[in-house]
């Protein structure tokens, strides 16, 4: 959401109902202004510093809401969030210098829909909000507590086009829009996420897989060639300084493969289960 927010209303979606909605996806220090009725005898401006307050009250279906950020969103709107910066358990978070790979490989547009799928911690989907900035971005988690971090993320950086989804792979892919992008963590997913994903994307998707290990590596590529698809394949190696003896040194990470594909046109290839 922007600083300021315009809406017109009307019976079904009034004002409450807009507070309601916002509280439901966490949305926080923002202020509303109705106007009701301009014009008429029955005019009225209400103000108000706090949304709960606004889900009990009634209005006029005549009215027009502003909203209004009160403050900064505790994460700064940039990509290249630091690890500590993002609320993540030990280990399981996409290194900044990956994650710009993986980023600029998925060549999000403003209104595209994105699945960010084992998501973790959300750094991924929190980034890929601020280039899906007019569409949606599904941050889809098996562990309960990794999605109350990425719910927790996604109010920090007042990313909320973000959705945590709370669900096992790939059945809990069934009710999502079908995606624009998709981003998959943690090598090719469980048993039938990959081939789930290769068929819901549609002709001009495009995919970004991340994996560590070669055997990962070797059956998503193999599974999208297969398929009809071209994938290609970027290794990250990055080394970060560390002190040593009044200087500094350099100290390896493990390196990272991002395979990156488009879904052709037309295949003519089934995806076997």
């Amino acid at each position: 959401m922007g600083h300021r927010v315009g809406v017109t209303t009307d019976r079904s979606f009034h004002p409450a109902e807009i507070a309601r909605n916002l509280i439901a996806c966490g949305v926080e220090n923002y202020s509303m202004v109705v106007f009701e009725d301009l014009g008429l005898p029955s005019e009225r401006i209400r103000s108000f510093e706090d949304l709960s307050r606004v889900a009990g009250e009634s209005f006029s279906a005549l009215s027009f809401v502003l909203l209004e950020r009160l403050g900064p969103a505790e994460l700064p709107p940039i990509l290249g969030l630091h690890d500590d910066e993002v609320l993540h358990e030990h280990g399981l978070i996409t290194k900044p210098e990956v994650r710009a790979v993986g980023l600029s490989l998925l060549r999000i547009e403003p209104g595209h829909v994105v699945w960010d799928l084992g998501a973790g911690s959300g750094a991924v989907a929190v980034e890929a909000s601020r280039m899906a900035r007019e569409g949606m971005v599904f941050a889809v988690e098996q562990n309960t507590e990794r999605v109350e971090r990425i719910r927790d993320n996604v109010r920090r950086a007042g990313a909320y086009v973000v959705e945590a989804v709370h669900g096992t792979m790939p059945g809990c892919l069934e009710g999502l829009p079908e995606p624009d992008r998709v981003f998959l963590g943690g090598g090719a997913g469980g048993t039938g996420v990959l081939e789930t994903v290769l068929k819901r994307l549609g002709p001009g998707g495009r995919l970004v897989i991340h994996v560590v290990l070669l055997g990962s590596l070797e059956r998503a590529r193999n599974l999208l060639e297969i398929s009809g698809w071209s994938p290609g394949v970027t290794q990250v190696q990055i080394q970060r300084s560390r002190p040593l003896g009044g200087d500094l040194r350099l100290e390896a990470r493990n390196p990272v493969f991002v395979l990156s594909a488009d879904k052709p046109e037309k295949t003519g290839v089934e995806v076997m289960r």
